[in-house]
């Protein structure tokens, strides 16, 4: 039960940095999924969608226009 814990921790320090990233560089999300240590794009898309509510480009289009 605890290894659940430390994984959805490390989803959520993940998804920070993500957004970090997003709000702050012209990375795709391609290049962000890579930097974050996912295998590929999209389960890196999903866990993002999880763990935020939104996608990383949704959420790249939010954050501009802030």
């Amino acid at each position: 039960m605890a290894k659940t814990g430390f994984l959805d921790y490390r989803l959520k320090v993940k998804t920070e940095k993500a957004k970090e990233l997003l709000k702050t560089t012209n990375y795709t999300v391609s290049d962000i999924s890579d930097r974050l240590g996912f295998m590929n794009p999209e389960s890196f898309m999903r866990t993002f969608k999880k763990v935020s509510g939104t996608t990383p480009t949704k959420f790249r289009q939010k954050a501009k226009r802030a």
